[in-house]
């Protein structure tokens, strides 16, 4: 128990430490001040796309049908399809026009590459028990293109405060509504990017 106990202690005291020195570096209330563009928000609806073909139409003797491969393992029918992906990523659709007539079948495939990217994804989670309640914020499901060299992670909660870090808690001091905005900086073509994205959450 004793040493249980030493390790936890010695873990508290490195995590404060950690916390301490990051906020000492961290410069995100100056961007954020400085960033006057507007911050969209992201959903799961950010990762959907649609899809559509020019429909042939089949004479009496033709039947066409369409048949669609999205990249990630699932197909869709129809000479148009709507589709969400889990993740951001790049995926190639490939789309196959099938056409029977009387002496035989023909397919035609044509192949769609898709990038689903600059997606900031702003995960939290908390303890509704607590009259202060401590968010635990998760920045790590964004996704920026393969080009984009991330430097920092940005966050603004709404209720005037600042910190930095993929991963990392806030406490509000009040319940209520909040709309917390994260900014991603990095690299992109030898030149700085700040990728922003924002979300309304409740504390209650």
């Amino acid at each position: 128990m004793r040493i249980f106990l030493g390790c936890t202690i010695l873990f508290l005291i490195n995590y404060v430490a950690h916390t301490q020195s990051n906020a000492n570096q961290c410069q995100a209330e100056a961007v954020f001040k400085a960033y006057n563009q507007e911050c969209p928000t992201f959903s799961k609806d950010s990762y959907c796309i649609e899809l559509s073909a020019e429909e042939i139409k089949a004479e009496e003797q033709k039947k066409v049908t369409y048949l669609w491969e999205m990249g990630d393992g699932t197909q869709q029918k129809g000479a148009s399809c709507f589709h969400c992906y889990n993740k951001p990523g790049d995926y190639l659709s490939t789309l196959y026009v099938t056409t029977e007539v009387e002496h035989g079948i023909f397919t035609d495939t044509i192949k769609n590459d898709i990038a689903i990217e600059n997606i900031v994804s702003i995960e939290y989670n908390y303890e509704s028990n607590s009259k202060t309640p401590q968010v635990f914020f998760d920045a790590s499901k964004s996704f920026v293109s393969n080009d984009f060299t991330t430097s920092g992670f940005l966050w603004n909660f709404g209720d005037g405060s600042y910190q930095c870090g993929e991963i990392i808690f806030h406490r509000y001091a009040k319940k209520g509504n909040y709309q917390v905005r994260l900014i991603i900086k990095g690299m992109l073509n030898g030149k700085e990017e700040w990728i922003c994205g924002s979300k309304e959450i409740k504390i209650d």
